[in-house]
């Protein structure tokens, strides 16, 4: 485990990860915040599931755009430009919350996604020039396990804040939060004030930026069947949870420890095979355990394999990182990283409504069936991954310490 010990004690990189931590915190409670927040001041769930579709379908659409003006014209300038808008729409998220109807807060919840600020793209887009290339896995594996720790514990204190304190309590410590880690990350020495620029290209490649990279687009279709299955397991869980109080919650907190154990174990250790047979070999394991806990009809063991389900997604998703970092073009590292949350959430989104569909016609067996067959496919498409086509370093002013 000394990998983690030397990560620390690289400059810049604690006080990067305490501006993740932060940021991420916010991330994992907001949505579930609000949620409460609609249906214990306006009565509404189906209000409250409006707000959150209407949220998530901003931040998807804003994601993109976002990382390509982080890259344009320099991440700290747009981190700090869009946190000032960011803050005047929770303002805004907070008090229609509080006074507002259901129709204003729709309205708010789309301000709040349009001006999320890139703060985890440009994290991850950072990292390959804050920490040595022998570091980076490692530095992607803290990354991972420090988003997997957040949805850990923030929900749970989202549902705390939001019924002993009020809702609108809980979504000002959200704000506060995000917008603390957002400006540790905009105001850290080493980011720069101005990404490098395409210097070469058509107007269709600009135009088309991170995607138009074939391996970018690879990529991201592979994230997006990850989430897909994840969207799958999500629904399992609530249809198990049926009739046996908090066993949803119970099982997707096994996912999210196992993530947390997985992304622990691949960066405390070099890895000799190449990512794309890395990545094959977890998107087939995924497959087997999808299909394995279909069969299983025992709570206690079906939470072993949500666990172990956990274990693969936790290094898959770091190695995922890795290999989006190796294939994207330098000048456009930020924007695919944005493009990685946005499949992200499409899906997680397809992958539930699928999941649904099964679930009311054929019975849970079948969302976990549906799960794994996105996970065979996604190993298929990992085959088609090249090597990296270039190091990841920088130049020698970039990596100074």
């Amino acid at each position: 485990m000394s990998a983690y010990p030397d990560l620390l004690k690289v400059r810049g990189v604690p006080r990067l990860l305490t501006s993740a931590t932060l940021s991420r915190l916010s991330t994992s409670m907001v949505s579930l915040t609000v949620a409460l927040g609609v249906a214990q001041i306006h009565g509404s769930v189906a209000a409250a599931g409006l707000a959150l579709t209407a949220q998530a379908i901003a931040i998807a659409v804003n994601a993109p755009l976002a990382g390509r003006l982080a890259d344009r014209f320099g991440p700290r300038r747009v981190l700090l430009s869009y946190l000032a808008a960011h803050a005047v729409a929770y303002v805004v998220l907070v008090t229609v919350l509080l006074t507002g109807d259901v129709v204003t807060l729709i309205f708010a919840a789309v301000a709040y996604g349009v001006t999320l600020p890139p703060a985890g793209a440009v994290l991850r887009g950072h990292w390959p020039v804050v920490v040595p290339p022998a570091q980076l896995r490692t530095a992607y594996a803290v990354d991972s396990i420090t988003n997997s720790s957040t949805f850990v514990v923030g929900p749970p204190l989202a549902g705390l804040l939001t019924v002993l304190v009020s809702p609108g309590v809980a979504l000002a410590f959200c704000a506060v939060t995000k917008i603390s880690g957002d400006l540790l990350l905009a105001t850290s020495p080493g980011l720069p004030g101005r990404s490098t620029r395409p210097s070469s290209g058509g107007k269709g490649a600009r135009w088309l930026g991170a995607l138009g990279d074939r391996q970018v687009r690879l990529l991201l279709c592979i994230v997006a069947l990850d989430t897909f299955g994840y969207g799958c397991l999500d629904i399992a869980a609530v249809a198990l949870g049926i009739g046996h109080g908090a066993t949803a919650g119970w099982l997707m907190g096994a996912v999210a420890v196992g993530e947390v154990i997985g992304g622990l174990v691949y960066g405390a250790r070099p890895w000799t095979a190449t990512a794309r047979r890395q990545l094959t070999v977890l998107h087939a394991v995924t497959a087997v355990v999808l299909v394995a806990v279909g069969a299983i009809s025992a709570l206690p063991l079906i939470g072993v394999f949500f666990l172990a389900a956990g274990l693969v997604g936790g290094v898959r998703d770091t190695v995922n990182q890795v290999v989006l970092t190796e294939t994207a073009p330098a000048a456009y590292r930020t924007e695919a990283f944005a493009w990685l949350s946005t499949c992200m959430w499409l899906g997680f989104g397809l992958g539930t409504t699928v999941a649904g569909y099964l679930q009311s016609r054929l019975g849970t067996p079948s969302t976990f069936l549906a799960g794994a067959t996105s996970a065979a496919i996604a190993a298929t498409c990992t085959l088609a991954i090249r090597p990296a086509p270039q190091p990841l370093t920088t130049t020698s002013k970039d990596t100074a310490r």
